[in-house]
């Protein structure tokens, strides 16, 4: 077969290497990247959450790769952001973004992440992944009891560190679970989050509050009226009741009052006496200022209350027989011829009493009766004027017959005596209850066994038995013949219980206007057991809570109040400043002062609440510290500089490389760059189509643009060529395959921030390094072994 032949003498010892295309990639290709995938990547720094920026310098960068547009990946030590993919319309010139997306910045944790409402028993948080580290190591969960009103907090606290994942957080294992049986949970608060979860999840049922006892109250007696007649007050005084009914719409037991007048009476006392019943004093003499009740001495009276001091004319006593002169004779009396004056004597006056019978004999049914006999007689009384009456009384006695009611009433047949007896019957368990029905019932005596009616009750059998069990005498039944009317109740077949309540317990809560005691009421009751050969009572006892609900005069607050004011340090940028208030059932005063220096901050405790020792005022001092001056920088720091970097063209193997000693002068350590730098060859009018790869800061070398080696290292592609295999040669394709870098002055970007631009050539072709495809393509059966050899580099800086 015919060859062309090129006798070059620069490559002669060339022409006996194999050279084959090499090898493509398939499937669809991106605009600007000549076949090879890239995307925008934003760059940052800091941790992601807590103190992630974006870096600064150049930002998005141009890389390849199949990352999907808008995820983050983790890069290094830090993350980065897939921005948009590369295409020739968000490319410019110098390989720099032009599209219409922007870098986000970099990501703060959002705290207004919510969690689920709680339970009854449980409330279950799921902690975002990002939660920065230190937040989550405090629950609060408030519960209200709905029966008293009273709150309480449980605070669940992870000391040893901080909570993640999904946590359950128990009420009932808490230590200070309250055991409450009708509650409600009203309000939880998570550190970590702002959102503060408020709303009532009742719980239990509602228990019925205890009925109050019906109370009576009495005013004090008070006096009413007199009665002078019989020397006593009436008096009166008010008495309410108060009963209790339950009302299920406030679920509460409501009073209801009624008031009755009660009277009584009782003596009067001396005061009241002299204060009541006399008579006022009369005034014989009301010609003279005062009240006169005698005749002044000196003075005389004409006894139609006029007194004089004059000499009374003599008197004609008219009535000789009475003491004293009688000017007149009194009305009523008549005057006899001897002076003297009388009223009638009165007649001698009999009285008797009705017979009553005094004694009885039944053996001869005779009956003695007594009745009284007064006889009063008269006597002239010289001093009053009046006749006397004096009265004497004897008694009379008969005896008769006695009549058919009185024989039947007074002398009946003899009938045996009868007594109360209390009736039992035994239970299974062995005690003796009493029975029902009639109970007790009235016996008599001949039908107890060892009875004696002429022996006193306390010294005849008290314990006796009969068919139904054992029996107990209470006491005789004295009204014979009148059936059940007078008979004892049930109640007296029974040994009373005795009921005694203890002190009550129980002490005020704070933030309540109210609190509950409670006492133990015991009981002891009997029971009637067969004790040897007779009865006895055998005690048993039984326990009651009793519950009550006492009014506080003053709500004691309660000390869970509390204020803190948290200061950013000052620095060499800034004075400090307030960073937060923080606050619990506390308000505060007026506002912050946030000048630099010693400030005092006033806050008040909510209602119902105190800051820890019973307080309801705290002040809190706080300082703002003045810019710092002290170990502060003062000049600009120098800038990072790659001046002294330099790149140049390598021939290899005949394969084109670029050489590069990238070199980063950074005295003042303010460069962000990690240890990375990128290599971008730039296509004269289209950005994007430029070809960019990462190396590190250093010396090395990178393949030209289009080119590749085999596994030898020796060049199998070379950039603006392809091979034909219908032809078996190669063939220039322009600028396809990085064509275009082949051109003189082709611009060369360094990136490390800073960056610096280079120009370069394509590497020429030497005597010992052909840099362009052989002409001559030779068959692998007639070409000896091949050789590298080693290139001739130039450099520019």
């Amino acid at each position: 077969m015919l060859r062309k032949t090129l006798v070059v003498a620069a490559i002669a010892a060339l022409t006996i290497m194999t050279s084959s295309p090499a090898l493509a990639t398939t499937g669809d290709t991106q605009p600007g990247n000549d076949g090879v995938h890239k995307v925008w990547v934003c760059k940052y720094s800091g941790t992601p959450y807590v103190d992630e920026v974006l870096k600064p310098g150049k930002n998005p960068i141009a890389v390849d790769g199949s990352a999907t547009v808008g995820t983050y990946f983790k890069d290094g030590q830090v993350q980065s952001y897939v921005l948009d993919d590369v295409t020739d319309e968000n490319t410019a010139q110098g390989e720099r973004y032009t599209g219409t997306m922007t870098c986000p910045e970099g990501r703060s944790f959002d705290y207004d992440w919510e969690y689920a409402a709680p339970t009854c028993t449980a409330l279950t948080v799921d902690y975002p992944a990002a939660l920065p580290a230190g937040q989550a190591n405090d629950v609060n969960v408030r519960l209200k009891n709905l029966a008293t009103g009273e709150q309480k907090t449980l605070n669940f606290h992870n000391g040893g560190g901080t909570w993640s994942g999904t946590q359950v957080f128990d009420f009932t294992s808490h230590h200070a679970w309250p055991g409450w049986g009708y509650y409600a949970v009203t309000w939880v608060q998570v550190a970590g989050s702002n959102y503060h979860w408020s709303g009532q999840v009742t719980c239990g049922e509602r228990e019925k509050p205890v009925k109050p006892e019906t109370k009576v109250e009495r005013t004090e007696w008070e006096v009413s009226d007199y009665l002078c007649e019989s020397e006593t007050v009436t008096l009166t005084r008010s008495v309410t009741t108060t009963t209790y009914s339950w009302d299920e719409g406030s679920w509460s037991w409501k009073a209801s009052k009624s008031t009755e007048t009660e009277t009584d009476s009782r003596a009067m006392t001396e005061q009241e006496k002299a204060a009541q019943c006399e008579e006022p004093p009369v005034d014989v003499c009301l010609n003279i200022d005062g009240i006169q009740t005698e005749v002044p001495e000196g003075y005389t009276t004409d006894g139609q209350g006029s007194c004089c001091e004059c000499t009374p004319p003599p008197v004609v006593d008219k009535c000789l027989n009475i003491d004293g002169d009688q000017a007149t004779v009194p009305e009523g009396m008549t005057r006899d011829e001897d002076g003297d004056c009388w009223t009638p004597k009165p007649e001698t006056k009999v009285e008797y009493t009705e017979w009553s019978v005094s004694d009885y004999m039944c053996t001869s049914e005779k009956v003695t009766e007594t009745r009284t006999k007064s006889t009063t007689t008269y006597t002239w009384d010289t001093a009053t004027g009046a006749w006397v009456g004096s009265t004497t009384e004897t008694t009379e006695t008969e005896k008769r017959a006695m009549t058919e009611d009185e024989a039947a009433e007074l002398c009946p047949p003899d009938e045996p005596h009868k007594v109360f007896v209390c009736k039992y019957v035994q239970t299974p368990d062995g005690y003796e209850i009493a029975q029902t029905g009639q109970n007790p019932i009235s016996v008599d005596t001949h039908a107890i066994p060892g009875w004696d009616d002429s022996l006193p009750i306390e010294d005849n059998p008290k314990w006796f038995a009969d068919a139904q069990g054992p029996s107990m005498v209470i006491g005789w039944d004295e009204e014979q013949g009148d059936g059940q009317n007078n008979e004892p109740t049930i109640d007296d077949c029974l040994m009373p219980p005795v009921v005694q309540v203890s002190d009550w317990s129980g002490e005020p809560m704070c933030g309540m206007d109210s609190y509950t005691e409670w006492a133990t009421e015991t009981t002891t009751g009997y029971l009637l057991v067969k004790d040897g050969a007779g009865y006895s009572w055998e005690p048993y006892t039984t326990y009651k809570t009793l519950y009550r609900t006492v009014k506080v005069e003053e709500v004691v607050p309660c000390e869970d109040a509390t204020a803190e004011i948290t200061v950013i340090p000052a620095s060499c940028d800034a004075p400090g400043a307030v960073d937060e208030v923080t606050t619990m059932y506390a308000t505060l005063e007026g506002s912050l002062d946030e000048t630099v220096g010693d400030h005092l901050a006033t806050f008040t405790a909510d209602e119902g609440h105190a800051f820890a020792g019973g307080d309801t005022e705290l002040v809190v001092s706080y300082s703002i510290a003045a810019q710092l001056t002290e170990g502060c920088a003062t000049d600009s720091p120098t800038p990072p500089s790659i001046d002294g970097t330099i790149v140049g063209e390598i021939c290899t193997a005949d394969a084109p490389y670029l050489g590069y000693d990238i070199t980063l002068t950074d005295p003042d350590g303010v460069s962000t760059d990690d240890g990375t730098a990128t290599i971008t060859f730039v296509h004269p009018t289209n950005a994007a189509k430029n070809w960019t790869t990462t190396v590190e800061i250093g010396t090395g070398k990178v393949l030209w643009p289009g080119a590749s080696v085999d596994k030898n290292g020796v060049a199998n592609n070379w950039p603006g060529y392809k091979y034909d295999a219908a032809k078996d040669e190669w063939v220039s394709v322009g600028n396809k395959n990085y064509g275009w870098t082949r051109a003189e002055d082709t611009e060369v970007i360094i990136s490390v921030n800073p960056s610096k631009s280079f120009e370069v050539s394509y590497p020429p072709a030497t005597p010992v390094c052909n840099s362009e495809p052989a002409v001559e393509i030779l068959s692998v059966l007639d070409a000896p072994a091949a050789t590298p050899v080693t290139g001739v580099a130039t450099y520019t800086g």
